[in-house]
């Protein structure tokens, strides 16, 4: 039994411990092979899971307590749509909004400008402007503009900068006046009174989108069913869960790209594994 048991030592140490120590390199690659696949994997895992939170903070953020949101084309749909939404009876509060991607000028980043008015968005979306209270009056200026602190980070901006960006062929420079809550919204974003925003951004008459809060007890998907029927053929009526489940799937090809990456770097480490392996089985062939 003991004599068997030195034999198997032996020749483990002989087939498998004596070529790993007289060449290391190769067991190291194996190891750094299937690391670096596995690392990879777990990272682009990682990045997609937080994307999405992200995206779904970012909706939510924006929508606040609405029940439903209305949104419609990027180049806007007409404003009367909220007169009219807002006296429906089942309404409880609703709050126009404005978004442009506008472009940085002198710079190739977009920050997304989204024009509220500050007394309905109080009532539908009050974490997003926080107590602007003392800056309220200072809002109503055509040029002034709130940026979320990720945005002035990222412009290098302050209160009481300039910001300019381009409209058109033309420029027009808007001051900071502060800056937005850091809890409300954590990407790059700016706020400005609706109309300024309107009339600014060259979006006179033009809303992108309706955040409506609606009265206790409405059945919110029978009330959304009734509604989309009186909404112009571009705008459509969603709850925040299905506008980031929207916007999830916008990336959904983004997200299987990198998926995709990750897989080829573990079959490619796979792969080095067994070249290594299969090279040195070769070897120890040749040897016995």
């Amino acid at each position: 039994m003991i004599a068997a048991s030195r034999a198997w030592r032996a020749g483990f140490t002989a087939a498998v411990a004596a070529p790993l120590k007289h060449q290391p390199g190769r067991l190291l690659l194996a190891v750094l092979g299937i690391a670096l696949g596995v690392a990879l994997g777990v990272a682009v895992h990682l990045i997609n899971a937080s994307a999405l939170n992200e995206f779904s903070l970012a909706v939510h953020s924006l929508a606040g307590e609405a029940d439903i949101v209305i949104r419609g084309p990027r180049e806007g749909f007409a404003e009367d749509v909220y007169a009219r939404v807002a006296r429906l009876p089942e309404v409880r509060s609703a709050s126009p909004a404005v978004e442009i991607d506008a472009r940085v000028a002198g710079r190739g980043d977009t920050l997304k400008i989204v024009g509220l008015d500050p007394f309905r968005a109080a009532q539908v979306q009050p974490a997003l402007l926080g107590d602007i209270s003392d800056k309220v009056l200072e809002l109503f200026d055509p040029r002034a503009i709130l940026l979320s602190p990720a945005a002035a980070e990222a412009l290098g901006l302050a209160t009481g900068d300039t910001l300019a960006i381009q409209v058109g062929t033309s420029t027009v420079e808007l001051l900071i006046i502060g800056l937005l809550p850091p809890e409300s919204y954590r990407q790059r974003l700016s706020v400005m009174d609706i109309a300024s925003a309107q009339w600014t951004l060259a979006r006179l008459g033009k809303l992108n989108r309706i955040d409506l809060r609606l009265r206790p007890g409405t059945d919110v998907a029978r009330f959304r069913a009734d509604l989309l029927g009186a909404l112009p053929a571009a705008a459509q009526a969603v709850t925040p869960d299905l506008e980031a489940e929207r916007g999830a799937s916008l990336t959904r090809a983004y997200r299987i790209n990198l998926d995709m990456l990750a897989l080829v770097a573990l079959l490619t480490g796979g792969f080095l594994v067994f070249a290594t392996q299969y090279l040195a089985l070769l070897r120890r062939r040749g040897q016995l």
